[in-house]
């Protein structure tokens, strides 16, 4: 689990805040599985309000289909707002509408502070987690702890939800060429799809490939009828692509290709976008 815990300056500013967040990335740069980075990561916690630089990476979270968790810092209470109708009011109070409706979730310190985010319905989901720098309501490993269930459940939701939407698209192509049998290219076209999400995510879980190899190797399809699917699906470059990348990390070899590889750019790139942390 990839994590990026990022913080506005005014946030920065603020010993409370700053010590959370702190005492999250000690908690998880010390976790099994768990790296504290901005690089490619699985999901992203953004910590304050009113940042436009932060409102644009929500924005480009969204396009990459990163799911984010987002902490106001109590920046959303009703004496926060400017009063006014000028641009720059409403165009802040515009992104900022927006990043906290994209949330995958917004996380509050209290019940007051989550009831007056409900007023300003925004909001659809959210949870409390005290600040245990500020309240005997926590403590430190438990608000840690809590923090990792909420982004463990977050990316794996957020996973399910792409892998039905490509189940959908998949069944629909299927039902396209009226083939309802159980071919095993249709899995395998699930299974390349995922990938290809996860490759213009830029974060590739080793573990992901491992599962395709296996699952190519074990399973008895029609190399021909794979390879014409793939090139209706104008998918042929890029599984061949990745073919080659699978070569070089899983080890899977030229008898269970349905198409010869490519090692070119974009092949190389795949295997750089490989994570090899543990699941």
């Amino acid at each position: 689990m990839r994590i990026n815990l990022y913080t506005t300056p005014s946030v920065r500013k603020q010993p409370a805040c700053c010590g959370y967040v702190t005492l999250l990335q000690h908690y998880f740069e010390g976790l099994p599985g768990s790296i504290v980075s901005q690089e490619n990561p699985d999901i992203i916690h953004f910590w304050g309000c009113w940042n436009w630089q932060m409102a644009q990476m929500a924005q480009k979270a969204v396009a990459r289909r990163i799911p984010y968790i987002f902490t106001p810092a109590e920046g959303l209470q009703p004496w926060n707002f400017r009063h006014g109708n000028s641009e720059k009011q409403l165009q802040a109070t515009a992104y900022q509408r927006q990043m906290v409706r994209e949330a995958a979730c917004v996380h509050v310190f209290g019940p007051l502070e989550q009831e007056q985010l409900y007023a300003l319905r925004w909001i659809t989901r959210s949870i409390i987690i005290p600040n245990p720098v500020i309240s005997n309501a926590i403590t430190p490993q438990q608000a840690a702890e809590a923090m990792e269930a909420l982004y463990r459940q977050t990316i794996e939701q957020h996973n399910k939800g792409i892998q039905e939407e490509i189940r959908q698209y998949v069944a629909h192509c299927q039902s396209q060429t009226h083939d309802i049998s159980s071919s095993p290219i249709w899995q395998l076209l699930e299974k390349i799809l995922y990938v290809k999400y996860l490759y213009q995510r830029q974060n590739i879980p080793l573990h992901v490939l491992q599962e395709l190899c296996r699952f190519m190797t074990h399973s008895d399809y029609d190399e021909s009828a794979m390879a014409d699917l793939l090139k209706r699906q104008q998918l042929t470059l890029f599984t061949a692509q990745l073919e080659h990348a699978m070569s070089e990390t899983v080890q899977l070899t030229e008898g269970f290709m349905p198409i010869p590889s490519v090692h070119d750019k974009t092949a190389s790139k795949i295997i750089k976008l490989i994570t090899r942390y543990p699941q």
